[in-house]
């Protein structure tokens, strides 16, 4: 199967942004197969963004695929030695301030939420008790 193309793939849309989501329409139903272009007539009367949001989607999603560089496994191994050497590891005093700076923040963190849940379970309670 062919890949569909808007008609007016080389120059702007014309017709205003209804012209645009009409083309998006039947690009969608030839992208879908038989039977596609009544669901995306009917996605376009129903609301036309998701006819036009679904053409751009399997647009971008077909450019993506198409332009990927496949490296052989020679150049990915060699890729990879190359971005490995520009690694900067952080220091141990570095390793150290971060980590403590972490079990601070997680202490801090845990009294908050501790403390907010303590206020949510006394409401809750206190609402409860009021309906018995």
């Amino acid at each position: 199967m062919g890949a569909a193309r808007l008609p007016s793939e080389d120059r702007p849309f014309k017709g205003g942004l209804f012209g645009q989501m009409r083309r998006s329409s039947s690009a969608f139903g030839q992208l879908a197969g038989k039977g596609g272009e009544t669901l995306a007539q009917n996605l376009l009367d129903v609301g036309g963004w998701a006819t036009h949001l679904a053409y751009i989607f399997l647009e971008r999603l077909k450019d993506r695929t198409i332009d990927m560089a496949k490296p052989s496994i020679g150049e990915f191994v060699n890729q990879v030695k190359t971005e490995s050497r520009k690694i900067v590891w952080p220091t141990r005093r570095e390793t150290v301030q971060t980590t403590i700076l972490v079990l601070i923040m997680t202490t801090l963190l845990s009294i908050f939420f501790l403390g907010v849940d303590t206020v949510f379970n006394a409401i809750v309670s206190w609402l409860t008790s009021l309906a018995r």
